[in-house]
């Protein structure tokens, strides 16, 4: 478990690490979540965030995290709708 709380949106994860999965239900917030992820990184916390716009644009998967959030919600949709291929996570 680890909580992130001094900033104006609060995260916590009430889960153990490991690699875990959302529903594929729209308008939930996954996508919202993911870019704090990305913010609060750049501020320096041990949590990222990874979408397939950053897959696009050739960005690593930043290091020394302890927790991830990768979003799909744009994969499905270039799959589906752009055929494009889904990409490697292999670094």
């Amino acid at each position: 478990m680890f909580i992130i709380d001094q900033y104006r949106v609060k995260i916590q994860v009430r889960k153990e690490p490991g690699l875990y999965t959302f529903d594929p239900f729209s308008a939930t917030g996954k996508s919202y979540l993911c870019t704090l992820c990305k913010q609060y990184h750049n501020y320096g916390e041990k949590v990222a965030g990874y979408d397939y716009y950053d897959y696009l644009d050739g960005r690593p998967l930043p290091e020394n995290v302890q927790s991830w959030l990768i979003c799909t919600e744009e994969m499905v949709f270039a799959k589906k709708f752009l055929n494009l291929p889904p990409p490697s996570m292999e670094r």
